[in-house]
């Protein structure tokens, strides 16, 4: 989900969080793998923040563009960021199937 400056700021605010420079998701190419994004970066991995919705089986699904209410996102793992071995400070991200995490943030004042 591409959030706008009032969603960053709020996330940024109850969170702690910054996103992940639009330069930089671009030239990394986080962007062409995943689309257009807000991304989030820690030392796990790469998260886009999401609307979600709880279907009639239990299962939870991402809400539509435009679909919701907006009232609040859950931090979504897309990709692992993986370190080098020894004294290497090479790191790798690899997709990994999205996992929803423990982290909602409400957007609604």
């Amino acid at each position: 989900m591409k959030l706008d400056e009032q969603q960053i700021e709020t996330i940024k605010d109850k969170t702690g969080l910054s996103p992940i420079p639009e330069e930089a998701a671009a030239d990394s190419g986080l962007q062409g793998h995943f689309g257009e994004n807000t991304f989030y970066l820690d030392a796990q991995g790469v998260y886009v923040f999401e609307e979600l919705e709880t279907r009639e089986d239990g299962a939870q699904a991402v809400v539509e563009p435009g679909a919701g209410n907006g009232d609040s996102v859950t931090a979504i793992q897309i990709a692992a960021v993986e370190r080098g071995e020894g004294d290497s400070d090479a790191v790798t991200v690899r997709s990994i199937q999205p996992q929803a995490t423990t982290l909602t943030v409400e957007l609604a004042a």
